[in-house]
C-alpha cells in the first residue's frame, strides 16, 4: 500500500501501511496495521527512520494515499496524506465478513525542512498505559511546550463518552483515568491542541 510524494528535486516521501508486531484482534487471527512514513532529501540514497503517524496498536490504518506533488513553503516541504482507519483488521468482503464499525478517513501530513535530516510532524506524543485496563489507566501526553489540550474519549460507535480540557506543562503529563465507568470494549482518545490532533486507543476489559 505504498504511496509517494516528490518535491520536484531530490526530496521524496514514502507513506505505507504495515503490520504492527505483537498485535492481534479479538478473534486472535489477524494483526493490526498502522500507517508509516519516511523521507529522503537526497533522491533516495539515504532515508529517515520509519515513523507511525498515530502509534495505535488497536486500530487498523490502511489504504494511504498521498499527493504526488509536495507543497513547498520556503524551506518547508509538505506531503499531504489521507488514509482509512477502523477498529478491525481486514474487510467486510470475502471470508473476513467483519461486522460494520465506525470508519473514518484521516488527514495527516509529512514535512521536512531542507537541510535538516528529520522533522517532527506533530510536536507532541500521546499514549495510554496500561492498556488493556479494567480499573484505572493513564493518559500520557508529552510535549516540548506548555499548552491547553482538549481530550475526547469515544466508544466504537463514535459517541463521546467523556471530555475534558487540561493545561499541559512541558515534558510528560500523566492523567489517571477511572475506566470502571466504561463498558468493556475499545475506546478512542483524541488529544486536540490548536490545529493538531493525535489519537490513541485503549481497551477496557
Amino acid at each position: 500500500m505504498g504511496t509517494i510524494s516528490y518535491d520536484g528535486a531530490t526530496g521524496i516521501t514514502v507513506v505505507y501501511s504495515s503490520l504492527v508486531e505483537n498485535t492481534v484482534n479479538a478473534n486472535g487471527d489477524q494483526s493490526y496495521r498502522n500507517v508509516y512514513y519516511m523521507s529522503s532529501q537526497d533522491g533516495g540514497t539515504t532515508w529517515s527512520t520509519p515513523v507511525r503517524f498515530d502509534s495505535d496498536d488497536f486500530s487498523e490504518q490502511v489504504f494511504p494515499s498521498s499527493s504526488y506533488d509536495m507543497s513547498i513553503s520556503g524551506s518547508n516541504h509538505i506531503a499531504h496524506v489521507i488514509y482509512h482507519v477502523d477498529e478491525e483488521p481486514g474487510t467486510q468482503m470475502g471470508t473476513d465478513a467483519d461486522l460494520p464499525t465506525v470508519n473514518t478517513v484521516t488527514y495527516n501530513n509529512v514535512s521536512f525542512t531542507v537541510g535538516l535530516n528529520e522533522a517532527n510532524a506533530i510536536g507532541f506524543t500521546v499514549g495510554v498505559q496500561p492498556n488493556p485496563a479494567s480499573t484505572t489507566t493513564n493518559l500520557v501526553f508529552t510535549t516540548l511546550s506548555s499548552q491547553n489540550v482538549n481530550i475526547e474519549i469515544s466508544n466504537i460507535y463514535g459517541q463521546v463518552v467523556k471530555s475534558m480540557n487540561v493545561d499541559m506543562t512541558s515534558g510528560e503529563n500523566v492523567l489517571p483515568l477511572n475506566v470502571k465507568q466504561f463498558a468493556a470494549g475499545v475506546y478512542t482518545v483524541n488529544f486536540i491542541t490548536g490545529k493538531q490532533t493525535a489519537t490513541a486507543k485503549f481497551v477496557v476489559k
